[in-house]
């Protein structure tokens, strides 16, 4: 028969190898929340990222409503014939090549060719390409051009304090993408249309 002074050390070594095994246990979790607070932190830091890029990109959207608007009066940047291209100010007299997703391919590859540059604040980036909605660069015709019915919907200030004027019939449609870039990595696309002069 074992001594009972044999059974309590045999006893204790027991306790003390499965409280070893509990601390390991718990270090491995403790890392484990550490590491899941360090990702979300990091998820809702690029959510912010994203915010700020959303803001950003609507100074583009005034922007081009404008350099559209002003097409042919030769004002500073303005486009001199909306019937051709002007890679100057990021303009397609035809609707560009684009992936599944309606976004122009000039936007998905570098080195960004025929598409503006925009430099904004904390180190943001819009790279922007505007487009007339027509098949073929020349002339708007109703075949080849998506032009407005001349229905007028909604209201009020539109993107970046740009107030856009009533839509007149037939009226050529053209489309916005941008492409904004920012700090962590983080970049958004962004697109909108809008109508203007043939």
């Amino acid at each position: 028969m074992p001594s009972p002074i044999h059974s309590i050390y045999r006893q204790r070594g027991v306790a003390l190898f499965f409280a070893l095994i509990v601390l390991v246990i718990l270090m491995i979790g403790g890392v484990m929340v550490a590491h899941t607070v360090n990702s979300s932190l990091f998820g809702v830091g690029n959510l912010a990222f994203r915010r700020d890029l959303v803001t950003q990109s609507d100074t583009v959207v005034g922007k081009a409503i404008q350099v559209v608007s002003s097409a042919g009066t030769g004002a500073s940047g303005a486009i001199p014939d909306l019937k051709a291209d002007y890679p100057q100010a990021g303009y397609s007299a035809s609707i560009l090549p684009a992936n599944a997703q309606g976004i122009p391919n000039v936007l998905l590859t570098g080195p960004f060719d025929n598409v503006v540059t925009t430099p904004a604040h904390n180190g943001v980036t819009i790279r922007y390409a505007i487009e007339r909605m027509c098949n073929i660069a020349g002339a708007v015709t109703a075949s080849n051009c998506v032009q407005t019915s001349g229905q007028s919907v909604g209201g009020g200030s539109g993107l970046g304090g740009y107030t856009p004027p009533p839509a007149q019939s037939g009226a050529v449609i053209y489309r916005l993408s941008a492409r904004v870039s920012g700090p962590r990595a983080t970049e958004a696309f962004f697109q909108t249309m809008f109508s203007g002069p043939n």
